[in-house]
């Protein structure tokens, strides 16, 4: 009997201690798809406080914009993909992954408020490369889902046109899940 009773108690243990070091895992892992919307700024999670979302089709120019915009204190993060020749039927728009480059149709922006007191926020930088991808689109609910990144560069120069310094601020590891947006039709 006592070696039936040490079988189950060393069995149990061991199922006791595995269940903690899943805990101890998952404790320590940050997981953005917990959030609406999420990025890293400068190696640090970043989860505005507001934001907003939008599709828009404009008629005259036969084009749809979805548009995103987020804030947390003096920070904001921007980004806007453009489809051309889209059609005017629905509020959706199309999956896949939109590169930002210079064509213009996919522009991104990290911005930081003119003064702690500001709303009106400054791009710091020029976007040179990045992604929007769009993984799902549900257009009864009006959300979306996908991943965003991108780099800002600015360059500060003396007055013999030397570059003095470089400013890079990383905007990775973005997400958006299940992204609320409104539809406009112009």
């Amino acid at each position: 009997m006592k070696k039936f009773t040490l079988a189950v108690v060393l069995v149990l243990s061991a199922l006791l201690l595995q269940y903690c070091k899943k805990d101890s895992e998952s404790a320590t892992t940050t997981n953005t798809a917990l959030y609406t919307f999420s990025s890293y700024v400068n190696d640090t999670l970043w989860v505005p406080t507001a934001y907003n979302a939008q599709v828009a089709y404009t008629a005259a120019a036969k084009n749809r914009v979805f548009t995103v915009t987020g804030t947390l204190g003096t920070q904001q993060v921007n980004f806007a993909v453009t489809q051309p020749n889209a059609s005017s039927v629905g509020n959706g728009f199309p999956t896949g992954t939109f590169n930002i480059d210079a064509t213009g149709k996919v522009v991104a922006s990290y911005a930081r408020a003119a003064s702690s007191t500001s709303t009106t926020f400054v791009p710091q930088g020029t976007v040179k490369s990045g992604y929007v991808s769009i993984s799902a689109v549900d257009s009864v609910k009006m959300t979306m889902t996908g991943t965003f990144t991108f780099n800002t560069v600015s360059y500060t120069y003396d007055t013999g046109g030397n570059i003095t310094s470089l400013t890079v601020n990383s905007v990775t590891g973005g997400a958006f899940n299940n992204l609320p947006y409104t539809f406009k039709k112009q």
